[in-house]
């Protein structure tokens, strides 16, 4: 396409009208005539190989009129860079965010094991005072059957002691005096 514009019959507004359609009025303008070395290098009116690369780049986007996409490619890298900035201020806060929920977290399963702790403290002082008291009732019925052994036992004594009573009352007391008075060898010998 570019070797089929150039040539000298084409000026400035075949060239608009070619490229652009009828509402370009003029691609390029010469302030003054002269020597190639005065006049501005512009990719229409020299050879290619005499530009920069950035020379070209600039000349393309004038040709080619978007110089818009590049304003709006600059506001977009603007928008770019501080939704960049707003994102890395999330990460920081969903990091402090982790961070907070990781101590509220261990703080809870703390408390869990505290609360566990003294659930297993409880359980055990309830234990111990379940076997305290089992070991006081073991110790009650105990003394009971102790109570009621010596009672048994008194009963006896009392019984054996009213049946010595009774019997010292049937004796003759003659009989005692004589028993007793007799000497303790003729006891023996009657004995036998």
């Amino acid at each position: 396409m570019w070797a089929s514009l150039r040539g000298p019959k084409w000026g400035p507004q075949v060239y608009s009208r070619a490229l652009f359609g009828p509402g370009v009025s003029c691609l390029s303008y010469v302030s003054t005539r002269g020597s190639r070395s005065e006049q501005r290098t512009t990719l229409l009116g020299s050879d290619i190989s005499q530009l920069t690369a950035g020379q070209i780049a600039w000349q393309l986007i004038d040709l080619a009129a978007m110089h818009h996409l590049f304003d709006n490619e600059a506001a977009q890298r603007v928008e770019f860079f501080r939704l960049s900035q707003q994102l890395k201020e999330k990460e920081q806060e969903v990091a402090k965010a982790q961070e907070a929920v990781t101590a509220y977290t261990r703080q809870a399963d703390a408390i869990s094991r505290r609360r566990h702790m003294l659930d297993l403290a409880a359980t055990a002082r309830d234990r111990h005072v379940a076997r305290t008291v089992l070991h006081a009732l073991d110790d009650v019925a105990q003394l009971r059957t102790d109570r009621d052994a010596a009672a048994a036992d008194a009963e006896k004594a009392r019984q054996t002691v009213d049946d010595v009573t009774r019997r010292l009352e049937a004796l003759d007391p003659a009989a005692v005096a004589r028993t007793v008075a007799r000497p303790a060898g003729a006891g023996c010998l009657a004995g036998q």
